[in-house]
């Protein structure tokens, strides 16, 4: 048992201060690059180490997540460069070797955390309540039909092919042992899984909301510039003259978050527990700081909470 500082992004919409956007994160899947960014991917353009361009997509619109495709050879040196509003990155990194015709990924309940799957693998899930949602991730090297086999739950998915990843989301029902089917013509993976279920009064009862700070950095460590428990901005004057000056040290862009919030839980249970932690602004009257609404991600109807999925370990 032990307790756990999850900290929690809290996006603003005015003119607060936040530290400069993480650089993006390149990752080589077989046939293409992954990127990953905080701010939105422009355009994105991987090369070969003769400088031979393989690829270029222009998003055309606000995209944080992108495959590229590029068809080069395993183990060949890919130069990746990325333009975002905050400038241009460049990235190097080795090309990932072909798929075996079939590789998936399996994450259940969602927000534990994605697991690789081999044919034949077995493994334990834990799950609160009755219900939940598994989310599959396919590639495939050749294009098809794949069918997929979730404890009873059956759906099919046409794979296109060259590596790119395809996700199939399932409900994830049933208590102890079930399997796990993936077929993509003469490809299978089957994987035997053992579902062990947490009552919510039990959850509840293990879980304990030790501490909520604030404002925290992206790691939940204490802001020393600012006050304790409080949100604040700069006083109009003060940012003109910062304006003016072109001073300051805090980005200025609206789209990114004032703060961090480090939220301390501790489980006293002896298996993890996944749980959705919500978070929203409110202003003197009680209401949703329309200010303070997230514009980077999707909020509950009008109440402007943010939710995330989290998963507290034993």
């Amino acid at each position: 048992m032990r307790a756990l500082r999850l900290p929690l992004l809290v996006a603003v919409l005015l003119l607060g201060c936040a530290p400069p956007p993480a650089p993006p994160q390149a990752e080589a899947l077989p046939g293409a690059v992954r990127l990953r960014s905080d701010l939105p991917l422009l355009s994105v353009r991987v090369v070969d180490a003769d400088g031979l361009q393989l690829a270029r997509r222009d998003p055309g619109a606000d995209v944080f997540d992108l495959l590229v495709p590029h068809g080069a050879d395993a183990g060949s040196i890919l130069r990746v460069s990325v333009l975002r509003r905050d400038g241009a990155h460049a990235l190097t990194l080795e090309a990932s070797p072909a798929h075996a015709g079939l590789t998936a990924s399996l994450d259940a309940p969602v927000g534990q955390g994605a697991r690789d799957l081999h044919d034949g693998d077995a493994l334990a899930l834990q799950a609160v309540g009755s219900g939940g949602t598994a989310a599959i991730v396919l590639r495939a090297e050749e294009p098809g039909g794949a069918t997929v086999d979730l404890c009873g739950e059956r759906a099919t998915i046409d794979l296109r092919g060259r590596g790119e990843a395809q996700t199939l989301t399932l409900p994830l029902r049933g208590d102890g042992p079930c399997s796990l089917v993936i077929a993509q013509g003469e490809h299978w993976i089957r994987a035997a899984l053992s579902i062990e279920r947490m009552t919510p009064d039990r959850a509840r009862e293990a879980l304990e909301l030790v501490a909520v700070r604030l404002p925290t950095d992206g790691l939940g460590r204490s802001d020393p510039a600012r006050a304790s428990g409080r949100i604040t901005l700069p006083a109009g004057w003060w940012r003109a003259l910062l304006d003016r000056a072109d001073l300051g040290f805090r980005s200025r862009d609206s789209l990114q978050p004032w703060g961090s919030v480090a939220v301390d839980l501790e489980n006293r249970a002896d298996r993890p527990i996944n749980l959705a932690l919500q978070w929203r602004v409110l202003d003197g009257a009680g209401d949703p700081a329309q200010a303070f609404r997230a514009r980077m991600r999707a909020t509950t109807g009008d109440t402007g909470v943010v939710s995330g999925l989290l998963r507290v370990p034993a």
